[in-house]
């Protein structure tokens, strides 16, 4: 016996969960389909400023976690940076943060049910799930491989994916955020504490990536971070990242369906951030579902998120270069504007086109100048 309502979400995460929020809220019928309601996601869990700054007033309520303002970022060669933050970056919980999402949806009175979709079939202009739940609109929202983002879009290929793998530390650590790079890194190590655990993971290409060299780096890292504290549980993930060329060809709208957050391969290329992009992407399914208008979505969708992911994704092979790297440590060691836009990148303030405003060259050519004097002057001693 099937059941029909107006618009199934699959996946209940912070992208599915705030959209059947706003359309529970705007009277329209739904039901939010998630698997796995008690699990620990398996990341950093921290919220930029500006990732609370895109999530409702009235759901900041729901933001329990540990307000870091300094983090500590070392370049492949060691050089070492501080950043003093002008706004705290929040780690919450993933299992608490995302139960108060749901549990917000619930209380707007959308329908959650707690239960795998494991496959979809079309029916008179209908999507019927698991020959069950009927939906003349569908939304994928369940990450990369998200049932219904395999069954529209495709699965997506290893080079469109990252690969990480991560600790808990059970332990309460200091208020600072660790960042490491590496050579022949395309990616970072991250030591994140949160309310009650502490989070380090390292992430790379999925098609480059290797299990036993990955983990003997991060265990080096920990143990530089913090060797008091003893390495607990083991996890290990995969997360879009998107090529350039993907954010053009690849759907993520059709004849009745869309795809939100991870499952539309929102996660920016180079810092691995998604959630920001959940909340937003959810408002935008919601605006384009409410208007009766599918077709708006994918055009707001490129407008205001897939231009800045596609130019991280543009950028991201010259960010990883170790001369880049420990070129920028140096620089933001050395130039006020270079760490105020490092700051503002730190806080989601600042999208990637914006770097063209904070050109360093007056200043390098400053440094370079300062130190061909100090050579003259030293060559002749």
């Amino acid at each position: 016996m099937t059941s029909t309502s107006s618009v199934g979400i699959v996946g209940g995460g912070p992208a599915g969960a705030e959209l059947a929020r706003r359309l529970a809220e705007a009277q329209i019928e739904c039901v939010l389909f998630e698997a796995q309601p008690e699990r620990e996601k398996p990341c950093g869990g921290g919220l930029s400023p500006r990732t609370r700054a895109v999530i409702p007033a009235h759901l900041q309520k729901i933001i329990h976690g540990k307000s870091v303002y300094h983090v500590i970022s070392a370049s492949p060669s060691g050089k070492q940076i501080s950043i003093q933050l002008s706004e705290p970056i929040t780690i919450v919980s993933r299992r608490e943060f995302d139960q108060g999402l749901r549990q917000a949806a619930l209380s707007a009175g959308a329908r959650i049910v707690h239960r795998k979709v494991l496959s979809i079939k079309r029916r008179k202009g209908l999507f019927v799930l698991d020959d069950r739940e009927q939906f003349p609109i569908l939304v994928g929202a369940g990450g990369f491989n998200c049932i219904v983002a395999r069954t529209f879009a495709g699965a997506l290929p290893v080079w469109d994916l990252a690969a990480a793998v991560g600790y808990y530390l059970d332990a309460d650590y200091a208020a600072e955020i660790r960042l490491k790079f590496g050579k022949n890194l395309i990616g970072y190590m991250w030591f994140f504490p949160g309310p009650s655990i502490v989070s380090a993971g390292i992430a790379e290409p999925a098609p480059i990536f290797q299990h036993y060299a990955a983990e003997g780096k991060l265990r080096e890292f920990i143990q530089h971070a913090a060797s008091h504290l003893p390495v607990g549980r083991r996890y290990t993930w995969a997360l879009p990242s998107l090529c350039a060329d993907t954010f053009d060809s690849r759907p993520i709208a059709g004849d009745g369906w869309l795809l939100i957050g991870d499952a539309a391969g929102l996660c920016d290329p180079i810092t691995g951030e998604g959630i920001a992009y959940a909340f937003k992407s959810a408002a935008l399914a919601a605006e384009a579902i409410i208007c009766k208008d599918l077709r708006i979505f994918p055009q707001k969708l490129r407008s205001e998120i897939t231009g800045n992911l596609q130019r991280a994704a543009i950028l991201k092979d010259r960010f990883y270069r170790s001369r880049f790297l420990d070129w920028g440590h140096y620089a933001v060691r050395k130039s006020a504007r270079a760490r105020e836009a490092c700051r503002l990148f730190m806080e989601g303030k600042m999208a990637y086109p914006e770097f063209k405003k904070y050109s360093l060259l007056p200043e390098v050519a400053a440094q370079v100048f300062h130190l061909w004097r100090w050579w003259k002057k030293f060559r002749k001693k």
